[in-house]
C-alpha cells in the first residue's frame, strides 16, 4: 500500500485502482481506503511495466486497461490483473 509517485487513479464499483509510477505497479483499494491487491513489476515483457501513467476501467466488462509510458504500449488487464 505505499507508494513511489502515484501519478491518475481509477475508479470502478467498489474499488480504487493507482498507477504508482516509479514501482511499477497497479494497486488496488476498497473505497475505505483498504489494500485488496496489486500487480505488474518492472519489465518488458507481459504484464510487466515501466512507469505506468495511467489508467482506465471499462464501465462494460472487466477490462481495465494501462498506459506504459516507458515501454511505449497500451496494456489491457483483467481486474485482478
Amino acid at each position: 500500500g505505499s507508494f513511489r509517485q502515484p501519478v491518475s487513479l481509477a475508479i470502478h464499483s467498489h474499488e480504487l485502482f493507482v498507477c504508482d509510477f516509479l514501482n511499477n505497479r497497479i494497486q488496488v483499494f476498497d473505497t475505505d481506503g483498504r489494500f485488496l491487491r496489486t500487480w505488474g513489476k518492472a519489465g518488458e515483457g507481459e504484464g510487466q511495466m515501466i512507469n505506468p501513467w495511467g489508467v482506465c476501467v471499462c464501465d462494460v466488462g472487466e477490462e481495465v486497461f494501462v498506459t506504459d509510458s516507458g515501454n511505449q504500449r497500451i496494456q489491457v488487464f483483467g481486474r485482478d490483473g
